[in-house]
């Protein structure tokens, strides 16, 4: 029922952004970024490669002011380091992949640096939603490659029950994860560079709700598992 109720309010923000383009003086921008995602909260937690694509509007407010909406499909997560198996125990890299669709609202200050070119600085809120989680296991010196049985957002993983988290001083842990969370929200933060319809900037997202509550057995967390993400991206303002 959440699922719905969100992919429902998702449509009619769709809907809204488009109309409101067709209005004077209001761009549309597509956007693509890559970068690097991670949950705060526990050292061990290592960076993962992130992805995001979506579209944003610019809406002109004041003479250098504007508010600019966006809506992404971001996959974040974070990678850490265990042992895999039974009778032949593997050193392996731990994926959790969450994906989400994301609603950053972002007030803008434009500075001009020539007549076809500009500096952006924004920051606003970010609200998202979870649709997607999975948990994967990797060895590169095995060849080994599975993708574990479980959706992170609605049953957690139980990483087979034969995974186990490795510390730097050797302490191990068995790996399992409860559910995470649907709902994200955090604060959004960046610059971007326009040179005619051209746009390069840098994307950064904190979040402020907690991700999930447990991630490992018997491991004390040093605070509340948060997502963190920041991207280079690339876009077109038509």
């Amino acid at each position: 029922m959440k699922r719905n109720v969100f992919c429902y309010i998702l449509t009619m923000l769709v809907g809204l952004m488009l109309t409101t383009v067709s209005q004077a003086q209001v761009a549309l921008q597509v956007r693509a970024g890559v970068g690097m995602s991670k949950l705060q909260g526990l050292s061990l937690m290592e960076n993962r490669l992130s992805y995001k694509v979506g579209l944003a509007v610019d809406i002109p407010v004041a003479r250098q002011w504007a508010v600019q909406p966006a809506l992404y499909f971001v996959q974040k997560g974070s990678n850490f380091k265990g042992d895999y198996g039974n009778e032949q125990i593997v050193p392996v890299t731990l994926d959790n992949r969450l994906s989400y669709f994301e609603l950053p609202v972002y007030a803008a200050f434009k500075i001009n640096l020539g007549q076809d070119s500009q500096v952006a600085l924004k920051a606003g809120p970010y609200v998202a939603w979870g649709i997607v989680g999975k948990a994967h296991v990797s060895s590169d010196d095995m060849d080994f490659h599975r993708t574990f049985v479980g959706e992170l957002f609605t049953d957690g993983c139980t990483y087979d029950n034969i995974t186990l988290l490795r510390t730097k001083s050797g302490t191990t842990y068995k790996a399992g994860a409860e559910a995470y969370k649907n709902l994200d929200a955090g604060v959004a933060f960046g610059a971007d560079f326009k040179y005619q319809h051209y746009l390069i900037g840098v994307d950064c997202s904190w979040g402020l709700l907690p991700a999930c509550d447990g991630l490992f057995d018997n491991v004390a967390l040093e605070g509340d598992l948060k997502n963190f993400s920041v991207h280079l991206t690339l876009g077109y303002q038509f």
